[in-house]
């Protein structure tokens, strides 16, 4: 059985979640490096339910089947507060990520130890394509680990990136 929603408490809550992504979006554009996200506006970020589908996000081809890898890979029982899950292979999304170079983001939001949500960056790390920028890209990744005890973190083909006891575990990629 649905229970209907009045129209007010539907306009807070699509207000907040349109909140939400222009405040992702500022974000993603405040620290990037990259002129592709800065100026270009090469990137995606969005709110996606425990099913894949897209709650929130402004248009895009790229949003649908970006969280399919990661619920494939892990069920929603085995993820924690702090997970951050991170995959860039065109292969395991159907074609929602469309470059090497593009990198998906994926943090699951939790209430009452139980997931009830994911948010979702995507945008191209264009460094990456020399070796020298891909072993900066990894030294980071390990400096942002090992700076909270009883983190881990690896890039591998493997998906799970961090794995901590912390819900505001942050990556920073310079």
């Amino acid at each position: 059985m649905t229970q209907a929603v009045d129209p007010v408490t539907l306009e807070i809550i699509r207000g907040s979640l349109a909140s939400t992504i222009r405040d992702m979006e500022l974000l993603m554009e405040r620290c990037a490096m990259s002129p592709f996200i800065k100026e270009k506006k090469d990137y995606f970020v969005g709110v996606f339910d425990t099913r894949g589908r897209i709650v929130a996000c402004h248009i895009s081809g790229s949003g649908p089947g970006m969280l399919a890898p990661i619920l494939r890979t892990y069920p929603l029982e085995t993820m924690r507060p702090g997970d951050v899950y991170w995959f860039n292979d065109p292969y395991l999304s159907d074609g929602a990520v469309q470059h090497h170079q593009d990198m998906v983001f994926v943090v699951p939001v939790f209430h009452e130890s139980a997931v009830i949500a994911f948010t979702v960056t995507f945008g191209p790390v264009k460094a990456l394509d020399t070796g020298q920028s891909a072993l900066a890209f990894s030294t980071c990744l390990r400096k942002a680990a090992s700076s909270r005890p009883g983190t881990t973190a690896f890039v591998l083909n493997s998906i799970r990136l961090i794995v901590g006891p912390s819900p505001r575990c942050t990556v920073a990629v310079v």
